[in-house]
This record gives C-alpha cells, sequence and structure tokens, in this order.
C-alpha cells in the first residue's frame, strides 16, 4: 500500500506527526517547498535530512505523483497548483483522493470565491474521503452540503513532551527578574498584527485596570501594530512587557508563569484562526484560556467553555475582561480550569491525530 502525505513545507509541531505516520504507517511525506527557503525556526529539524521525507518542486510534483502510482494521495488545502496538480494525479492514476482540509472559513476575496467554487466541487463529488482539525472544521463542511460520513477529525496537536515538561522554580524566577515581573500575568503569545483582536484585548486591559485589578501584561511576539500596543499602553497607564518574539522551546515556561493565556483573534475578510496551537501549549502547563468564537481551538472541541477556559465573542472587550478578570480574581475558578487543561490535553496525542489520517484512508479504500 503506498500513500503520499502532500504539503508545502513541515512546521516544529508537524515532525512528530509526520515521523509517526511515515515510519509506523508507511506514508511517504512530500513537502514541495523549497528546504532552502525554510523558517528559521525550523531548519534543525530532521526532516531536512530524513529519507521518509521528499522535497518535489511544484513544478515535478504531476510527473513524479504520475510515476509513483500512489494507492492514496493526501493533499491538503495551501497552494491552489500543488492542490489541482495532485488532483488530476489522483484520477489519472485512480488513486484514492483524500483532501485535508485546514479552513472553516472561506476568505471574501474575488480569487478565493473562484477557488472555493472548485475545492467544494472536489470535495462533494471527487474526493474519496476528507480530514480536518476538529468539530467546528466538520460542521463547516456539512453545512456546504458535503457527507458528513466521509470527513474525518485529525485533532489538531503540539508536542507534549515539550510543552508540558516540568519547569524548574529558577526558570520562572528568571522570567520573573528579566522582565520585572510582580503581578500575575496575562500572556498573549503570537503576531502582533490587527486580525488577532488585539485592539479589542487593549481595551479590555483598560476596563480591568479601571476596576482596580493589578495584572501585567506580557506579548511574546512581533509584528506591525507594535508601536500601537506601547502607546496605548502607556497612554492609559497599563503595565505590560513586549519581549520579542521567543522561540518555540522557550515558551513552556512562559506559560507556566502566566495566570491566564488570551488569544482574542476576530474574523476578517481574508482570515479566521484554523485552531490557534498556543492554547494546546498553554494547557500543557496548566494554563487557562480566554479565546473568542473566531478561535478554531475555542469551537472546534479543545477549549470547553467554564471548564477548562472561556470562549467569548469576537470583537468585545467588556466579555474578554469578564473572563480573564474570573481567572485573576477567583483562585478557585482559577484551580479548576488550570487543572481541567491539564487533563484535557492530555488526550491531544500525536496518536489520536493520526488515527483521523488512518481513518480516512480505511475509508476510502473500501469504496469502490
Amino acid at each position: 500500500m503506498k500513500i503520499a502525505l502532500i504539503t508545502n513545507f513541515c512546521t516544529h509541531y508537524r515532525y512528530k506527526l509526520f515521523k509517526l505516520l511515515s515510519e509506523k504507517y508507511n506514508f511517504d511525506i512530500i513537502l514541495f517547498g523549497d528546504p532552502k527557503k525554510t523558517k528559521e525556526d525550523i531548519k534543525h529539524l530532521g526532516v531536512l535530512k530524513d529519507d521518509n521525507f521528499k522535497f518535489i518542486p511544484v513544478g515535478k510534483l504531476f510527473i513524479y505523483l504520475l510515476k509513483s502510482k500512489y494507492d492514496v494521495i493526501i493533499k491538503c488545502t495551501n497552494n491552489k497548483w500543488s492542490f489541482l496538480l495532485s488532483f488530476l494525479a489522483a484520477k489519472l492514476t485512480r488513486a484514492k483522493f483524500i483532501v485535508w482540509h485546514t479552513m472553516w472559513y472561506y476568505p471574501n476575496t474575488l480569487q478565493y470565491k473562484l477557488f472555493s467554487w472548485f475545492l467544494i466541487k472536489v470535495l462533494k463529488d471527487y474526493s474519496d474521503a476528507i480530514v480536518v482539525y476538529g468539530e467546528h472544521g466538520k460542521r463547516f463542511l456539512i453545512e456546504k452540503g458535503i457527507n458528513a460520513d466521509k470527513i474525518f477529525i485529525a485533532w489538531q496537536t503540539v508536542d507534549n513532551e515539550l510543552y508540558g515538561r516540568n519547569i524548574k522554580d529558577e526558570e520562572i524566577e528568571e522570567i520573573r527578574r528579566k522582565y520585572n515581573i510582580n503581578e500575575k500575568v496575562i500572556l498573549y503569545v503570537g503576531r502582533l498584527v490587527n486580525l488577532k483582536g488585539i485592539e479589542y484585548l487593549l481595551e479590555c486591559l483598560k476596563k480591568l485596570k479601571d476596576e482596580g485589578i493589578k495584572f501585567t501584561i506580557v506579548f511574546c511576539g512581533d509584528g506591525k501594530i507594535k508601536e500601537a500596543i506601547e502607546k496605548y499602553c502607556e497612554e492609559n497607564n497599563i503595565d505590560y512587557r513586549i519581549t520579542g518574539i521567543i522561540p518555540y522551546d522557550k515558551l513552556p515556561p512562559f506559560y507556566k508563569f502566566a495566570r491566564v493565556l488570551c488569544l482574542p483573534s476576530i474574523t476578517t475578510k481574508t482570515f479566521k484562526e484554523p485552531w490557534g496551537l498556543v492554547v494546546n501549549e498553554a494547557f500543557n502547563q496548566g494554563c487557562p484560556v480566554v479565546v473568542t468564537d473566531a478561535v478554531g481551538a475555542g469551537v472546534g472541541g479543545l477549549v470547553k467553555d467554564g471548564v477548562n477556559g472561556f470562549v467569548v465573542p469576537e470583537k468585545n472587550a467588556d466579555a474578554l475582561a469578564d473572563a480573564i478578570g474570573e481567572i485573576l480574581e477567583n483562585e478557585v475558578i482559577y484551580n479548576k480550569l488550570s487543572m481541567n487543561a491539564k487533563e484535557e490535553i492530555k488526550k491531544w496525542t500525536y496518536e489520536r491525530q493520526a488515527k483521523g489520517f488512518l481513518d480516512a484512508v480505511n475509508y476510502a479504500l473500501k469504496l469502490k
């Protein structure tokens, strides 16, 4: 049985999944991104010299797939040309075609409206199975008229061994000293850009301060609105720190140190948070979260409102403030959410994620 999984490049949080699929289940992992242009934070990964991973440029992908004659071709939805070429190769070689559908929102642009029409047609009539990130992705496709039986969930996962490692007291103390933090920490991890809903987080912080709640907001990241964040915080006397980008393997102590992680993403014309893996990462250290209903992890099965975090309406600073304030001020609520977050994430393993792909493959192979 020959199975190919085709995507653009291998991020650090995908490496162990792909390694598992290739070594235990004999998948060929085909990457069409240029390894010389791979992001700096993943250049050290074994993928760059792993025989189970193949780098095939988009221009050579079609011929390669025709010659290789795979029984199953799995293609993610990134890069429309590689998607089209993989689809055509599957049909010409009579391979089963499975789509790894990573979205639950189609951008409101002319280009994407044309592509999404084609994509939905393929999903409905010409795919043998579909793999999605979570329950939200499945609901989205069912609403598009796609048969629920052919949709399988490969639950979004991070390296729990890395993010759940034991954090030493001196690591926390080093962060406290380095950034001069003495209050409870509200943590944000990610790009400093408008689509992350940071303007609503800033309004929320002002509300919390005006209510007399003491905290320090720590932004781990960088981006276009960094100066706007600094200006707002200084004008409103909000205690803040911007650390810049923290390497992914250095983030666990920040999650342990934080009282709460906030991911306030919003829906824009071109974006809706597909998942938000920082939630998985934070849960590994028992850090509760407050996310909006525009965050995939918030509505896709990981965050359980009131159990291990809070899910609030997007673009609602008051709702963000109420939820974050509850975690900051109520020790009973914090302890419950923290304990449940740590318990929940134990189920989110690479084996469980791999099962979504295997179930889709088995379903496809049974089709005539």
